[in-house]
């Protein structure tokens, strides 16, 4: 069989790589990974040499094996993620000859996740998302614990939410730090009073001196009494700034990029603020970047793949373009050989920028008049094409990854309940009406069978509960 010589796709891309002719044999092209996260093998052989960089790396693979100069662990951590990516690619050949030399332009790729919504991800699911992020090297995973960490004596407030007790966050942080990822703490500031007790209590789960707060200005007597503490705590408060957190009497800033998800993820939007934020990282020196990702309550978590990886490029060197970014996730991450179920994702992404249907998913029925008229621009029926073609992509995807089959029961049920949102404007006969009923009551079941399958339960009842509120009032009882 003749095999085409197909030069492996890695992200973000490094900035020196040379490709020969040749393959080195899976017998000598395998490695492991050792208990402190480090590549090692039989034909591997790593060397580290002083860089100003400590997270510079050469790869270099020839007929007799594969040699990593580092000038540090991080750099052959990062090394580690290159060979993985290159090995997801190879065929029975083995590993493509190369000379790969490569560094990255900010020290800090923070992915900050919000938890703060209730939609909390089960153990196994936090740990797969940091094994994507070390991947794309990232070295930081920001957990915005708003309302989901059992402060002492705050029970009351906590109840019935998801939870990120002590062990779970221990069990996370050891996880992360064989990855070389640094987990991290972010808290809303009006729920978080400047106060020692809390903040000692929680800044004790972490090995990072830094911790986020949002909602207060860094120039505010509010962030004034919370620095002061956590000074006391010897701990660095950051605080949000328009794009930037930013440390008071310190030089620690990062950048920061949105990403906030709603129940249809705009990429488009993403990418703009991804790559104003990593402009002005490097432009103004800042020590790194952050991407601020919230699951929010209906939208599939494969939403976050596409902007992470894109986001991942920008804060480690150049822009990646769209094309790159699907055939990443879609060898690395979703393992689709099809190429289709990445680009279901971005097209999803382009149903609607506007958020009308969001607002349509869980408006009470009194609403939905007003509603009509503020997007009375939008045609109803170029959405349900959106929806269709993002669909059709996802059928004809064969994702292989560990989590194949929640990706596609997710995607299933993000178009089953944007098409329930748009019915709500539709005109309908009885027998549409009757239809469109018992698909909204299938999607309700699925949404909370799909949660369950990823997420903790304490969120699940409040958005369960707007769905059904909605349902109640506009199909009746």
């Amino acid at each position: 069989m003749e095999y085409k010589l197909r030069t492996p796709k890695l992200l973000p891309a490094p900035k020196s790589a040379l490709w020969g002719d040749g393959f080195l044999e899976w017998e000598k092209a395998e490695f492991q990974i050792d208990e402190n996260g480090l590549p090692c093998g039989n034909f591997l052989d790593v060397q580290y040499r002083p860089n100003e960089n400590p997270e510079h790396y050469r790869v270099s693979i020839t007929p007799d094996g594969i040699a990593v100069e580092a000038a540090s662990e991080a750099g052959a951590r990062a090394a580690l993620q290159t060979l993985r990516q290159i090995g997801m690619q190879a065929d029975s050949r083995g590993f493509r000859f190369c000379e790969l030399e490569d560094s990255p332009d900010l020290s800090v790729r923070c992915f900050c996740l919000d938890l703060s919504d209730g939609r909390v991800p089960n153990a196994e699911n936090l740990r797969l998302l940091a094994d994507r992020l070390a991947l794309f090297k990232y070295n930081r995973l920001e957990l915005d614990l708003t309302g989901v960490y059992p402060f002492e004596g705050r029970e009351a407030r906590w109840a019935g939410r998801a939870v990120m007790p002590p062990h779970r966050i221990a069990s996370l942080k050891n996880y992360c730090r064989a990855l070389g990822i640094e987990l991290s703490p972010r808290l809303g500031a009006a729920e978080t009073q400047p106060d020692e007790k809390p903040l000692a209590e929680i800044s004790a789960n972490f090995d990072c001196r830094d911790i986020a707060f949002t909602g207060v200005l860094p120039d505010s007597p509010e962030a004034e009494k919370l620095s002061a503490v956590c000074e006391k705590l010897g701990l660095d408060a950051l605080f949000c700034a328009d794009s930037f957190y930013v440390p008071r009497d310190s030089e620690k800033i990062l950048a920061r990029a949105d990403a906030h998800l709603g129940f249809c993820p705009n990429f488009d939007a993403a990418k703009i603020s991804v790559e104003a934020a990593c402009d002005s990282a490097k432009k103004t020196g800042a020590r790194g970047a952050v991407l601020e990702a919230r699951l929010g309550l209906f939208a599939p978590m494969s939403a976050i793949h596409p902007t992470a990886a894109y986001a991942a490029a920008a804060m480690w060197g150049d822009r990646a373009a769209e094309e790159l970014v699907c055939e990443a996730l879609d060898s690395f991450v979703f393992y689709d050989s099809t190429g289709d179920f990445a680009r279901a994702v971005c097209a999803l992404s382009r149903v609607d920028s506007s958020g009308l249907t969001e607002k349509l998913l869980t408006a009470p029925a009194a609403e939905l008049p007003k509603i009509a008229a503020e997007f009375a621009y939008l045609d109803l029926s170029v959405l349900r094409g959106a929806v269709d073609f993002a669909m059709g992509l996802a059928a004809t995807s064969k994702p292989e990854s560990r989590d194949a089959r929640i990706l596609s029961a997710e995607f299933a049920l993000a178009g089953a309940l944007l098409n329930a949102s748009l019915d709500r404007l539709s005109e309908a006969d009885a027998q549409t009406f009757e239809a469109r009923k018992t698909a909204y009551r299938f999607a309700v079941s699925d949404f909370e069978n799909v949660w369950a399958a990823r997420c903790e339960l304490g969120g699940l009842w409040d958005a369960s509960g707007k769905l059904r509120a909605a349902r109640a009032e506009f199909f009746g009882k």
